[in-house]
């Protein structure tokens, strides 16, 4: 499936969110970030279990045969890949920091020296910071590198939506040509409530299972991508001498990542 397959207006899959609007196009390249929309039966299923601040998982699927089967499967694959090369990250950056010397001492290698993308550009991004002196107090007209400035708040607006997440973990629904099948909201207690607009065919509770299940999935990858950010921006700071290293290392750790992620789900499309 091509990923206009994957964003076509028929079959979408999409993150209801209006605080990640405009910050973060899309989520593990499986779904699409858009403002929140009101909606009478999500919201009152989202009252009753008390989240209704919750982002929205929402897929929907057309009435082709097999195409909502195949529409998951390659969405399932590119999460896998994508949970795998959330596993080769440590490693990888590891390599690269074994690679250069102390940034007080000799300064950072030059990036063309790295012919990996995401290793080239994260050292782009360090040397860019690095030679700025930039340091992080904050004050009235502080100027920061462009590439960082844009890095800082893409990862600011996730992380705010992480915040949110933590809140309230989740609602599933599932759309079958846009009219709503079944809504599941999940809370941190262990509460969950799913409302089905008629009585589903065995097909459809599967379909809805399968659509619930990526949701989660993507949700606990994206939670754990920011964790895993957050560990190893404190290890990159050892490559920068301006102060207030970890701070400016973690938008910079976070455009690696998602490098790292995108250059996986490419090797299954």
């Amino acid at each position: 499936m091509s990923n206009g397959e994957l964003h076509s207006s028929r079959m979408t899959f999409e993150l209801l969110d209006a605080s990640l609007a405009g910050m973060a196009p899309e989520v593990l390249g499986l779904w699409a970030v858009v403002p929140q929309l009101s909606d009478d039966i999500s919201a009152s299923v989202a009252a009753s279990a008390g989240v209704d601040d919750s982002p929205v998982w929402r897929a929907n699927y057309t009435k082709e045969p097999g195409s909502a089967e195949a529409s998951l499967t390659m969405r399932e694959a590119r999460l896998n890949a994508s949970k795998k090369g959330l596993d080769n990250v440590p490693d990888r950056l590891n390599r690269l920091m074994e690679t250069q010397p102390a940034a007080f001492d000799f300064g950072l290698r030059s990036p063309e020296e790295t012919s990996a993308k995401p290793e080239a550009e994260l050292l782009a991004l360090l040397q860019e910071i690095q030679e700025s002196g930039a340091g992080v107090s904050f004050g009235i007209g502080e100027k920061f590198p462009f590439g960082w400035e844009q890095a800082f708040h893409q990862f600011m607006g996730i992380l705010d939506r992480v915040c949110r997440f933590i809140a309230c973990y989740a609602r599933v629904e599932t759309r079958v040509e846009e009219h709503l099948l079944a809504q599941t909201t999940i809370s941190w207690t262990g509460d969950v409530n799913t409302a089905w607009k008629a009585e589903p065919t065995p097909d459809q509770v599967r379909l809805h299972q399968r659509t619930l299940a990526l949701a989660l999935q993507s949700r606990d990858t994206l939670l754990r991508t920011v964790w895993m950010a957050a560990q190893l921006a404190v290890k990159l700071s050892a490559l920068l001498s301006t102060p207030g290293g970890v701070i400016l290392a973690l938008p910079a750790v976070w455009r690696f990542i998602h490098q790292v992620l995108a250059e996986s789900s490419e090797r299954i499309n």
